[in-house]
C-alpha cells in the first residue's frame, strides 16, 4: 500500500502515524496529554500509549471521510454503550471543544436509551453531567 497524505481517507505510512495522532490529541486536550503518567513510564507502558495514539487517533480520527463532530457522536455512543465512564468523560470534553453543545450531548444519550437501555444511559448521563457541570462552572469563572 502506498503512503497517503494524512487525512486522505487512506491508512497513513508507518512513520506518520504517531505524530498525526499526537497533533489531533493536542487539538483536543492541549499538549498537556503528553505528560506521561507513572504507569506508562516503563517500555511496555510507552508502547501501550503509542498503540493508543496511533490506533485511535491516527488510524481513525485523522481520516477526512467523516468530520470530527460526527466521529465524536460515534465515539460517545460507543463509550456510553460499553460503560467506559472515564473515557466517556474525556470524550464529552472533546465533544464540547469541537463545537457540540451540552444539549447535543444529552440528546445523543437520549437517542441511545431505547437501543442500549436505561441503566447504562443513566450511568452515561451521570458521567456527562459531571463534565457538563465542570464546563459550566469554568464558563462562569471566566
Amino acid at each position: 500500500m502506498s503512503a497517503q497524505k494524512p487525512g486522505s481517507g487512506r491508512l497513513l505510512a508507518e512513520g506518520q502515524r504517531y505524530e498525526t495522532g499526537a497533533r489531533i490529541l493536542d487539538d483536543f486536550f492541549t499538549p498537556a496529554w503528553r505528560n506521561i503518567p507513572p504507569g506508562f513510564a516503563s517500555a511496555a507502558g510507552k508502547d501501550f500509549a503509542q498503540l493508543c495514539v496511533e490506533h485511535c487517533y491516527a488510524d481513525a480520527w485523522a481520516r477526512d471521510t467523516i468530520d470530527r463532530k460526527t466521529r465524536s457522536i460515534i465515539t460517545l455512543s460507543a463509550l456510553a454503550a460499553m460503560g467506559c465512564t472515564e473515557e466517556l468523560k474525556m470524550h464529552v470534553r472533546v465533544a464540547l471543544s469541537i463545537g457540540h453543545t451540552p444539549d447535543d450531548i444529552v440528546e445523543f444519550l437520549i437517542q441511545l436509551i431505547p437501543y442500549v437501555g436505561v441503566p447504562r444511559m443513566v450511568q452515561a448521563m451521570r458521567c456527562a453531567g459531571e463534565v457538563l457541570a465542570q464546563a459550566a462552572q469554568t464558563e462562569l469563572n471566566k
